[in-house]
């Protein structure tokens, strides 16, 4: 049986669902945020959870926005993914504070504690001292943890773009024979 490859009629050719791209993105990126998160209850500070975040954004990205590589969708999985990263540590912090306080404190919530946390951090300097490098390396270790990843797919992406063929591009099966 012969096989023939579609050239590329621009009617029959899938387009980037770039929204729906996002939206994969975001959902997946919090797999990685919901990991760092639970690493940062047993005082861990692990870039795996942002490789996670990346691989899973961009993943969700591809899946969503039915491509099978894209430039767009690896920015974005990354901008998510570093977004994703800082809430959860921002959570984690909120959180560690609620637990400090809900003894203490009659009344106290996990939410008066995530609003009250910016002024907390931001009235000692020590205190935001370590905030400011317990984040930075957070930031640190998800971009050595992802550097090879995020290489690979540019690599892929600009082998796909030296083809010249677009990634909708499908083998029918040559129906006569």
């Amino acid at each position: 049986m012969n096989e023939t490859t579609y050239n590329g009629s621009p009617e029959l050719q899938t387009t980037e669902r770039v929204g729906a791209g996002i939206l994969g993105a975001l959902l997946l990126s919090l797999v990685g945020g919901a990991i760092s998160f639970a690493l940062s209850r047993v005082n861990i500070i692990a870039g795996i959870a942002g490789l996670v975040s990346i691989l899973l954004g961009y993943w969700g990205y591809c899946k969503f926005a039915g491509v099978k590589y894209s430039m767009k969708g690896l920015v974005i999985a990354i901008v998510l993914s570093v977004l994703v990263q800082i809430g959860a540590y921002y959570f984690s912090l909120a959180f560690e504070l609620w637990m400090q306080l809900k003894d203490e404190i009659p009344g106290v919530t996990l939410g008066l504690c995530m609003e009250k946390l910016p002024e907390i951090v931001s009235s000692d300097s020590e205190i935001m001292g370590g905030v400011v490098k317990d984040l930075g390396l957070l930031l640190l270790f998800m971009a050595i943890a992802s550097f090879y990843y995020v290489r690979t797919i540019l690599q892929k992406i600009k082998a796909e773009k030296a083809n010249e063929q677009p990634a909708a591009q499908e083998s029918f099966p040559d129906l006569e024979q």
